[in-house]
């Protein structure tokens, strides 16, 4: 069975540095949210997460694992995620990545981030509002394990 690897962190976490090393040691397609934003800049944010969805159950359906690439920080939104990603691929098994990072090393990577040409601006006075709701993901979520890694290097 197909495993869906769901990165948890913050914005300037570091997931989808984490993501890129991960995709390799497990045979895995990202599928990210920030690169479907970037592919179709035109597109109104409604369009994007259905976007996401409909590619990571394309991936499942063709036997393949997925690393599964946004912010993912609360309880509800991987629910209401994961119920619209078994709409197009019922059977998976999850794991969760949780990216545990220090927020005021989060903020100057975003600083950093928002002057490199080709990334998505992010306000980096919100990064402090998602840290206070990231709420840490669990087995009673229907996780098979939750892999924490440290990074704030």
């Amino acid at each position: 069975m197909n495993t869906i690897y769901m990165m948890v962190g913050i914005p300037g976490s570091g997931k989808t540095s984490i993501a890129h090393k991960l995709q390799i040691t497990l045979d895995a397609i990202i599928v990210s949210s920030d690169f479907v934003r970037l592919t179709h800049p035109k597109w109104k944010e409604s369009l994007i997460f259905p976007e996401v969805y409909r590619l990571i159950g394309e991936h499942l359906r063709n036997h393949q694992h997925v690393i599964f690439d946004a912010t993912n920080i609360d309880v509800e939104t991987r629910k209401r995620h994961l119920a619209a990603i078994r709409e197009e691929a019922n059977s998976f098994r999850l794991v969760a990545y949780f990216i545990k990072t220090d927020p005021s090393v989060c903020i100057k990577r975003i600083i950093l981030r928002n002057q490199q040409a080709n990334e998505l601006l992010f306000p980096p006075e919100i990064v402090m509002v998602y840290h206070q709701k990231l709420v840490y993901p669990t087995i009673q979520e229907g996780f098979e394990s939750v892999i924490t890694i440290d990074n704030n290097d």
